[in-house]
């Protein structure tokens, strides 16, 4: 899964497609068979405020994208670090206060 790949939307042939898109603010991400899901929010470099709205953006899609039938809690628990960098959890409930 780290080599490009067509399905993925990693190779294209329209370039300026691909880059129309994520300027549109495309969101990647990709899910385990137990449901964790990885995806990149930004770089370190990216100020706080950008990594909190890309941040929001992504759990947006996700909440967006739960079934009808799921019930009960969809989101258990959040994660975010860095490459090779210790884990931060963050709290899912408080996340639902916060974004509304």
């Amino acid at each position: 899964g780290m080599m490009p790949n067509p399905k993925t939307g990693t190779v294209t042939n329209d370039l300026a497609a691909a880059i129309k898109a994520i300027r549109a603010g495309k969101v990647d991400f990709r899910v385990e068979k137990a449901g964790i899901v990885h995806t990149v929010i930004g770089k370190t470099s990216f100020g706080a405020e950008k990594l909190v709205e890309n941040f929001r953006a992504i759990y947006d899609s996700i909440m967006r994208l739960k079934p009808a039938s799921s019930k009960g809690v969809y989101i258990k628990g959040i994660t975010l670090s860095s490459t090779y960098g210790p884990g931060i959890k963050v709290d899912p409930a408080e996340l639902k206060l916060k974004f509304k």
